[in-house]
């Protein structure tokens, strides 16, 4: 199989200095090294270009489609045609106002939201074995994120129901989620917090910065178990 030859041009504002390609990488031309992206929450990639020793933060789909694809009509938009934000290749990119991008959305991706977009890194069935080991307890938050290759938000999301409602999977209840240790978004486990409940019964002239210091959390997280914020089901005797 023939590989397919990348095509370069001058990033458009930092002709001698970058150059991008249909692909959509962008290299730097005085090291001749390929830069990598960083991807925003949405899954756009955004570069850093340094000119005049300043720096100059682009969105990659902008970067390739003003190199490569004509703006006659000067529309502002970039529109991702798979709905992949990260797929910054040129027969992927389009101008777009933003209407036309919205309408775009509701035409051709509405319907894959959840499981089913392309940009889904959780199954049906991955989104029922995650939530069951959650709330069993057996995985942390911080497990099924690495599983995943995703961020431990992305994952909490997914857990409580706000991201991925999969067919025939219910968004969990709040009265159903678990507390303490099991949460998903749990810092401490039980017998610290049960540590921190007697020092603040026994020591009531420390204060919740120094507790909190003591067993590696924060004074408002101290503060938050203090006044039965969190916790509160976790209790302890002779405290208030």
């Amino acid at each position: 199989m023939e590989m397919e030859t990348e095509i370069w041009k001058p990033v458009v504002g930092f002709e001698g200095l970058y150059e991008v390609s249909h692909l959509g990488r962008v290299q730097g031309l005085r090291w001749n090294t390929i830069l990598r992206g960083k991807s925003c929450p949405r899954g756009y990639m955004n570069y850093t270009l340094r000119k005049d020793g300043r720096p100059h933060y682009l969105r990659g789909c902008r970067i390739v489609a003003t190199a490569f694809i004509s703006n006659p009509d000067s529309k502002p938009q970039v529109n991702h045609k798979d709905g992949i934000h990260g797929n910054d290749r040129v027969t992927n990119l389009e101008w777009a106002t933003g209407s036309e991008n919205a309408e775009h959305w509701v035409r051709e991706l509405a319907n894959m939201a959840g499981c089913g977009h392309p940009m889904s890194k959780f199954s049906e069935n991955d989104l029922l074995e995650a939530r069951r080991l959650r709330c069993e307890g057996k995985w942390t938050l911080k497990r099924i994120a690495e599983k995943y290759d995703c961020s431990i938000h992305a994952v909490y999301a997914m857990l409580v129901g706000k991201t991925y409602r999969a067919r025939g999977v219910a968004k969990p209840k709040n009265r159903g989620m678990p507390k303490g240790s099991n949460h998903a978004l749990a810092k401490l486990n039980e017998e610290t917090v049960r540590r921190i409940k007697i020092t603040l019964r026994d020591r009531p002239d420390l204060s919740s910065r120094f507790v909190g210091e003591m067993f590696g959390t924060t004074g408002p997280n101290v503060m938050a178990i203090k006044h039965g914020r969190s916790w509160n089901h976790l209790h302890i005797e002779g405290s208030a």
